[in-house]
């Protein structure tokens, strides 16, 4: 007698749920993170903790027909962000995501740069200044459940698009940025891309 093998079984298992219309659900892909998905809510850290496959269930299961993204947590910046991470972890991306879940969210630390999160928002401009830690706490606690981009700003084309903030600031981004918030919002600078020329001559 001979025995079925494991794939013509589970073949035939899905045969079956096609027949009587029920498809099984696709696995994720290669490229999704169950820790990285679950990093980039804060319901889902309450929910899951740093349990990786509920992590890829909900995403099968909910998240996607809720039309969640499948990673918005930016492990880099995060471990950017703090230098005693940087020194437990090194470059330990998923080591820094696990703590994350587990510690760092209630610790009140973030994966954003509270500086770009201000200047993406205009309401946050003038009422926060440039002031980064307290964009990262609003970001913590309000920002994030109202849906807002967390980096809306872009600070390389902001210096592209005025010579006089290259001459003054180099490739200084940061510099850029808070000049953007303390005194370029409220002149009328920009970030987008110019459509003419003259579009960002001040004067």
């Amino acid at each position: 007698m001979m025995l079925a093998s494991e794939d013509d079984v589970a073949g035939a298992v899905d045969d079956f749920l096609n027949e009587i219309g029920i498809l099984p659900e696709p696995p994720p892909s290669a490229s999704f993170d169950g820790l990285q998905y679950i990093a980039s809510y804060g319901d889902l850290i309450r929910a899951f903790e740093a349990n990786e496959p509920a992590g890829e269930q909900h995403w099968l299961t909910f998240g996607q027909a809720e039309g969640r993204k499948a990673d918005t947590f930016d492990e880099n910046q995060y471990l950017a962000n703090y230098p005693d991470l940087q020194g437990v972890f090194g470059n330990d991306t998923e080591a820094a995501t696990v703590y994350y879940i587990q510690h760092g969210i209630a610790e009140g630390r973030t994966d954003i740069v509270g500086l770009q999160y201000i200047a993406s928002h205009g309401d946050l401009i003038r009422a926060l200044g440039a002031n980064k830690s307290a964009g990262e706490q609003h970001w913590l606690t309000f920002g994030q459940a109202e849906g807002r981009e967390a980096d809306d700003f872009d600070e390389l084309q902001y210096l592209a698009n005025y010579p006089d903030l290259q001459g003054a600031f180099g490739n200084d981004t940061e510099a850029a940025t808070v000049h953007y918030i303390q005194h370029g919002f409220a002149e009328g600078r920009t970030d987008d891309l110019p459509t003419a020329a003259s579009d960002f001559l001040i004067g």
